[in-house]
């Protein structure tokens, strides 16, 4: 099926006009506009994959790269692998348990949860600190 089809355009569209560059670039934009709401359908329609808010998510963790659930205090980090086939909806991962937001863009983000939650995590941090700073133990010969 061409981009032309299923995006529903004319013979007459302006899609081919231009550089090819910019032909490149209205072509992508245009397979990008059907594209984004269809991937929030199937991700909403995936039972494995939760949504989340943008909001409820807050970046800590190292270099401000692990995502805290407000709401469940679950720790998240940005999913590396392909959810999607290249310029479809057709899911690649669809058995992994995910987790996604819309970004400001309406862009998807894939998100992984890590083990533990956040205060779990701050509370092995503490024990570690306090470890650090106890006073190296003496040793008292006995008589």
């Amino acid at each position: 099926m061409s981009l032309r089809t299923t995006l529903g355009l004319s013979r007459e569209s302006s899609l081919e006009e231009g550089t090819p560059d910019e032909v490149r670039a209205k072509k992508s934009a245009a397979l990008a506009a059907v594209l984004k709401p269809a991937r929030l359908e199937v991700a909403r329609r995936n039972s494995k994959w939760t949504e989340f808010e943008e909001v409820d998510l807050v970046a800590r963790g190292p270099r401000n790269q692990w995502f805290v659930s407000a709401t469940t205090d679950e720790v998240f980090e940005p999913h590396r692998g392909a959810v999607f086939q290249s310029g479809s909806t057709s899911v690649i991962a669809d058995q992994a348990d995910l987790a996604f937001y819309l970004d400001p863009n309406g862009e998807l983000v894939f998100l992984e949860r890590i083990p533990g939650t956040w205060t779990e995590h701050l509370e092995k941090q503490a024990a570690r600190e306090r470890a650090k700073a106890a006073p190296e133990p003496r040793r008292v010969l006995a008589e």
